[in-house]
């Protein structure tokens, strides 16, 4: 199943992925191994996390406070925000109104390329 990113989150993902570079170069790769690996988790089985709004489903991105929302349509996985879990400005940690959040902008591939 293909994976696309919403249109505005490729460069705020970057923009959070420097971030952590900056703080410490491996930080920073660890953070961009992370949210690879969970994105291909959601790739891999995409209903294997729980739904926390109706049709959005949340997968954690392991040892930082992030979680990727998605959405599952019948061809394809719609990555809806990359989103801060502990942040005072992320809204309530379930949902995804009034959250800051990264958004996703492009295919995975260009993503990660």
């Amino acid at each position: 199943m293909r994976v696309r990113f919403d249109e505005d989150a490729r460069r705020e993902c970057l923009d959070a992925m420097v971030f952590y570079s900056e703080s410490g170069e491996k930080i920073g790769v660890k953070f961009a191994d992370a949210v690879e690996l969970a994105i291909a988790k959601i790739g891999s089985e995409p209903h294997r996390f729980r739904e926390i709004e109706a049709g959005v489903r949340r997968c954690r991105v392991t040892r930082f406070p992030y979680s990727i929302l998605y959405n599952v349509a019948e061809e394809e996985i719609l990555i809806l925000a990359v989103k801060q879990d502990r942040s005072p400005e992320c809204g309530r940690p379930s949902g995804i109104e009034g959250a800051r959040c990264l958004r996703m902008d492009a295919d995975y591939v260009a993503l990660v390329s």
